[in-house]
């Protein structure tokens, strides 16, 4: 988050910084007694100066909503607080309240099934996890994140990543199959995988025959 401008029509920059404090107080996420944060994380996080901060925290000081504890810092002091906040809150069109997702009683029906591990899974095609090589899958992805650890956290943007375009292509040998790796697409999942290929392969109108109770 960055608050621009030194000063506008809208006001003095640490103005802006103090109203930033006021929203925190108004949304619960800053509660009295709860330490603000410290100027110099407030500065980074908004992208303005020390100065500006404690500007923004001597204003608010002033107006009751903070206190100071010497040698800890900047607390949220009680009522005054919450006058400001609710005086906040008055100017703001938006409910901040939190409202109950509700789903209908089929949904509900559905998650309460599809979470019972007695009852086998006919909507996907999903092996059972008795056959799958749990162990080994295990160890390979320990190996993979001790070689590229990075991976862990990062996006992998189409095509996808070229080593695993590679072994799949690798994996097509014993088939007689010869596949160019540059030919192999990473999709985001399998019901992607079948949206690409169907609009490959197919054009509207067409009669498309598909495995059941499965798709």
């Amino acid at each position: 988050m960055t608050v621009s401008a030194t000063a506008s029509s809208d006001g003095f920059l640490y103005d802006r910084v103090s109203q930033h404090l006021l929203e925190l107080v108004a949304a619960g996420t800053l509660k009295p007694g709860d330490r603000a944060p410290s100027l110099r994380g407030l500065s980074r996080q908004l992208n303005v100066s020390i100065s500006t901060v404690s500007q923004a925290y001597n204003r608010l000081q002033d107006m009751g909503v903070l206190r100071v504890k010497p040698q800890s810092g900047y607390y949220v002091d009680g009522s005054i607080a919450a006058t400001s906040a609710q005086a906040v809150q008055r100017r703001t069109s938006v409910s901040r309240q939190p409202r109950k997702v509700r789903f209908g009683e089929l949904f509900e029906e559905i998650f309460s099934v599809a979470n019972d591990p007695s009852v086998v899974p006919f909507g996907a095609a999903v092996p059972a996890v008795e056959l799958m090589p749990v162990k080994g899958m295990v160890r390979a992805t320990q190996r993979a994140l001790t070689r590229r650890p990075e991976q862990a956290v990062n996006y992998c943007f189409p095509p996808g990543d070229v080593e695993l375009r590679r072994e799949i292509a690798r994996r097509y040998v014993p088939l007689g199959v010869a596949v160019d790796p540059d030919n192999v697409i990473i999709t985001s999942g399998c019901s992607e995988a079948l949206a690409l290929s169907l609009q490959t392969v197919t054009r509207r109108g067409d009669i498309v025959a598909v495995e059941s109770p499965t798709y």
